[in-house]
């Protein structure tokens, strides 16, 4: 199934989202609408064309799928990526999602471009796809948790899409009823992880009021409920952009970029403004 959205070509643009775009609302939502879920390892960035940006994924493990495939593809860069700059090199240093929150997607989602576009080499990341010509997809709808870091397979947030896999399995009238017994089970098991149970149970009561980081966007029935899980974390960590850092020992070999530097400086100037309207924006619309 293919998501009705397209994203523009210039890393600095924001995302185009076709009039009929309906975002998945929740993380069950979310892993419904995906054909294929697994963990993978960023290996490396693939081609020079500054406008495609293919990372190829080592994946790792299948929690949702057929067959779990030997490579796949994603976009974006990766922080091996360097800038030339009055002679110096420089290369990103990318913030991870946090390991503990299953309420918001990546702070570079709201930056912007409305979908994650930079990575660490060599980091484990939970991805979505959807089956298109034979071929795996990237699955990365706007504002959603599509390209979460997870630090191994016993990660709080493998653990969440593993339960709604298996919830998703059933048909459709007995689906709520085991969200709400997997939630009145997490509630009582407090012996054994139960920070884990807690923040697990938590984002099952989101999906069962239909409550998720796009609910700011449109009138929500459910708005006390949303304020309620709104702000786990600080504003600041979603006004944080990519820091550039030099790379020592190493000085350009060769005259500086300035179309490529003009276009990092814009997307992080873009990215920080876009972060900024977006939490004001916000603030406004829950004191209202």
């Amino acid at each position: 199934m293919a998501a009705p959205f397209a994203f523009a070509s210039n890393t600095a643009s924001a995302c185009n989202m076709a009039p009929d775009y309906n975002a998945p609302k929740t993380n069950f939502e979310l892993v419904q609408q995906a054909d294929t879920i697994l963990t993978g390892t960023l290996v490396r960035s693939v081609g020079n064309d500054e406008y495609v940006r293919k990372i190829l994924v080592k994946p790792t493990l299948l929690l949702k799928g057929s067959a779990l495939p030997e490579t796949a593809y994603i976009r974006g860069y990766l922080s091996d990526r360097t800038y030339e700059m009055q002679g110096k090199k420089y290369r990103l240093i990318i913030k991870k999602s946090d390991p503990l929150d299953l309420w918001r997607p990546h702070p570079e989602v709201w930056q912007g471009g409305c979908w994650r576009q930079s990575f660490e080499k060599g980091s484990q990341l939970l991805l979505f796809f959807n089956k298109r010509d034979n071929t795996l997809e990237w699955f990365n709808p706007p504002f959603t948790r599509s390209s979460e870091d997870i630090t191994g397979p016993d990660s709080l947030w493998v653990r969440a899409v593993t339960t709604y896999v298996r919830i998703s399995k059933l048909p459709a009238p007995d689906q709520r009823p085991a969200l709400v017994k997997e939630l009145e089970a997490l509630r009582k098991d407090i012996s054994y992880e139960r920070n884990g149970n807690s923040l697990l149970a938590d984002d099952i009561e989101r999906v069962l009021a239909g409550v998720g980081p796009t609910a700011r966007f449109e009138p929500q029935p459910n708005a006390d409920k949303y304020t309620k899980w709104a702000f786990n974390i600080s504003d600041a960590n979603y006004l944080s952009v990519p820091e550039a850092v030099e790379v020592k020992g190493q000085k350009a070999a060769s005259r500086p970029q300035w179309t490529t530097i003009a276009t990092s400086l814009g997307l992080l100037f873009i990215i920080g403004l876009g972060g900024v309207l977006v939490v004001t924006r916000r603030k406004k619309k829950l004191l209202a």
